[in-house]
This record gives structure tokens, C-alpha cells and sequence, in this order.
């Protein structure tokens, strides 16, 4: 969920930008903008093209047809955010390089069993992409 991954309550009114190339799903979009802005609490819904601008300091979801943002400034302290993210980072990336280590030694390869070997290399891989996701969080809101 966008929302929580700030910290951003259900009761906060948000702005989204939906940039989609899809027209069909760009019409049910748009039939649907009323619904959408009450159930999920939008104070304003924009539509665009994928072609256009992205926003800065924003949150973003990629689906297979479309990009939804939350603008952020102005909704919350992004500094604060910013540290929090720091330290996510920080802690994220020393749990990564434990399972990376792991991994790169012969000895753990050798006599450790396939289904922990397994367990590993997933841990590693998550914890890599969320790493990469708080980079990309943290370049956005420094931008």
C-alpha cells in the first residue's frame, strides 16, 4: 500500500497521477473518477499519458498497464521521511551483505543443505530489491 509505506493515513485527502497509454483503461479511469476519489480519499485525480512529466518528490506503483503516484510535498515533513529512509537503507543493506557473505563462501555452499542454500539466495534477492526501491524512494524525495 502507498499510503503506509509513508506513513500517510487513510484520512489525509491525497492528490494521484495515473499515467496510462491503455484508452480503454484510461475510459473506465475516467468513468470511474467519482468512486475512485471518495473511496480512497483523492482530492484530485489526474489522468496523463506515460509520455509526460512524472512527478517529484512522490511515491510511485508500476503496473503491467499503468504508473500511479502520490505527490509528497506538502503532505508530509520529507525530511523526516528522508531519515527514515536512511535508516532503512542502512539496516536493509547490512541484512543484504549477511546473506550475500553467506553465499560467496565456499564452506556454507559445501555443508550447508539445498533448502537453506534456497532460503538464502531469496532472502539475498528481497532484500536486494528492497534496497533498490528505498534508493529509488530516497532519490525522489532528495529531487
Amino acid at each position: 500500500n502507498l499510503r503506509s509505506s509513508v506513513q500517510l493515513s487513510p484520512k489525509e485527502s491525497i492528490n494521484i497521477e495515473i499515467f496510462c497509454d491503455n484508452q480503454e483503461l484510461v475510459n473506465y479511469l475516467e468513468k470511474s473518477q467519482v468512486d475512485l476519489m471518495g473511496l480512497i480519499n483523492i482530492k484530485e485525480l489526474s489522468i496523463k499519458k506515460k509520455s509526460e512529466v512524472r512527478p517529484a518528490k512522490s511515491i510511485m506503483n508500476a503496473l503491467s498497464e499503468m504508473e500511479i503516484f502520490i505527490p509528497l510535498d506538502g503532505v508530509i515533513d520529507l525530511n523526516a521521511q528522508i531519515l527514515r529512509l536512511e535508516k532503512d537503507l542502512k539496516k536493509t543493506t547490512k541484512e543484504w551483505e549477511k546473506y550475500h557473505k553467506k553465499l560467496n563462501n565456499p564452506k556454507f555452499l559445501a555443508k550447508a543443505p539445498e533448502e537453506i542454500i534456497a532460503e538464502v539466495k531469496f532472502n539475498e534477492k528481497e532484500l536486494g530489491e528492497k534496497t533498490q526501491v528505498i534508493k529509488d524512494n530516497l532519490e525522489r524525495f532528495k529531487n
